[in-house]
């Protein structure tokens, strides 16, 4: 039956998207500037660092893949920036709107590979569907996590509807009818720190070159997902007899799983780093990428008591997440770009600088990446047909394990990554959760290199 109703949505969608080219044909297409974040992805991104990541939403019933290309084709025009193909300019790249036929298709890779521009009609997005999942897969220079779940909320929205059922959105939900604003695709990075800031006059932080988790690469290349669901209360509460945050208590939690899993030879600190949504400190309605990271360190040299590690872990996010601080950071970042030596260099040697920075700034001073996108919001009549949200991100060679958290409802998830064999710190942290915290976890893997 899906067979039939496939190819019948394939007709109406080629149809569909052809008529949709003719008018953009004819009209001024719209392009984007990258914003600070996004410039990097494209010069960075290779296989084995896909720069793709991953939001997912596992319902309560298998998915109808032609109710979802439907949904697709319903919001295509309400997210036009995310729609969009990637263009080498002169000095940046910048994106220009696509209109180009845009099918769904069946989740068969391991999650976050490399997307393939030309093989996905140009568009730097894939819309996947697996049993009862549906998932939306993004090349970062696109949108932050919190761009990508306002997208994947409005698309099981529509989907939804397609398959027959009607609710109410409640302000809760980017809907097709409202009419897309200008600040949606407005970058943040310059409109709070485009001018020089003070902030950039700091004292700066100095730090050293991280441990780095090792382990045997998979003998085919990919991303083993392995997923701990648990009550968001519990964790809350467990979190909160240590005086910490969710965020704070796991990352004490991978530090300490670290610490009693490897042989540490390698003397240098252990480094998470936690990216920050910047729109909690710098208000701002825009789906680009609005996000910077703090590092979290922790010496080999000091104590191994669980307690201790909870204190710095809180202690150092607290500090490193100021406004302040954030400012900071920001600053920092876009002193490349804004340089008025590099802003007129060629592409081709922005990139080589870009990659040099990307090796000894990013991944030579983390240990692990540890992201936490917060609570998700729904319409009270969409939640009961899911189950759960996951969000995935992409290992790299350096850094071939990450960690990556969601909260819909009083559920959350935790999904750790690895290209990897080995399981020793994945298992001593879920070990600790339910033997130290007392958690009730429900464990799921995507089962790839096994």
């Amino acid at each position: 039956m899906y067979n039939k109703l496939n190819n019948y949505t394939v007709n109406t969608t080629v149809i569909y998207y052809t008529i949709k080219t003719k008018i953009r044909e004819a009209l001024m297409e719209q392009w984007y500037k990258l914003d600070n974040t996004a410039k990097l992805f494209p010069a960075v991104s290779k296989r084995k660092n896909s720069s793709v990541f991953r939001a997912s939403a596992v319902l309560n019933a298998p998915i109808n893949p032609v109710a979802l290309q439907q949904a697709v084709n319903h919001i295509y025009d309400r997210f036009p920036m995310l729609f969009t193909r990637l263009h080498n300019g002169v000095f940046w790249n910048y994106m220009e709107e696509r209109a180009n036929i845009f099918l769904v298709k069946e989740d068969t890779d391991y999650p976050c590979a490399k997307i393939n521009f030309k093989e996905n009609n140009g568009y730097m997005l894939r819309v996947l569907y697996f049993g009862s999942r549906i998932s939306a897969e993004f090349f970062h220079t696109l949108t932050d996590g919190n761009g990508a779940f306002e997208f994947l909320k409005s698309l099981i929205f529509y989907y939804l509807r397609f398959n027959g059922e009607y609710f109410k959105d409640e302000g809760k939900v980017i809907t097709a009818e409202t009419r897309f604003g200008s600040e949606e695709t407005s970058d943040g990075y310059q409109k709070y720190f485009s001018a020089p800031s003070q902030s950039s006059n700091l004292p700066k932080e100095r730090e050293k070159s991280a441990y780095r988790i090792s382990g045997t690469l998979f003998l085919e290349y990919g991303n083993n997902l392995t997923t701990g669901t648990m009550s968001a209360s519990a964790l809350n509460a467990l979190a909160k007899r240590h005086n910490a945050s969710i965020t704070s208590y796991l990352a004490a939690v991978m530090v300490h799983s670290i610490l009693q899993n490897r042989n540490l030879k390698d003397r240098r600190p252990i480094v998470l780093t936690v990216p920050v949504n910047l729109r909690r400190q710098f208000p701002i309605n825009s789906l680009r990428n609005f996000f910077c990271v703090v590092n979290l360190s922790y010496a080999q040299n000091q104590s191994c008591d669980f307690d201790d590690i909870v204190k710095s872990m809180t202690t150092q996010l607290k500090e490193k997440t100021t406004k302040e601080n954030l400012q900071r950071i920001v600053a920092k970042n876009l002193a490349f770009e804004q340089s008025a030596l590099i802003r007129w260099v060629p592409l081709f040697i922005k990139r080589m600088f870009m990659i040099f920075g990307f090796d000894l700034m990013g991944e030579r001073k983390k240990t692990i990446t540890l992201t936490n996108t917060g609570r998700l919001t729904l319409p009270e009549g969409m939640k009961k047909y899911i189950n759960r949200f996951e969000l995935t991100s992409y290992p790299t060679p350096r850094s071939p394990m990450f960690a990556a958290v969601c909260t819909f409802d009083d559920t959350l998830t935790l999904t750790f990554g690895r290209a990897i064999s080995e399981t020793d710190i994945i298992r001593s942290f879920f070990m600790f959760l339910s033997n130290a915290g007392g958690l009730q976890i429900e464990m799921s893997s995507n089962d790839w290199g096994l």
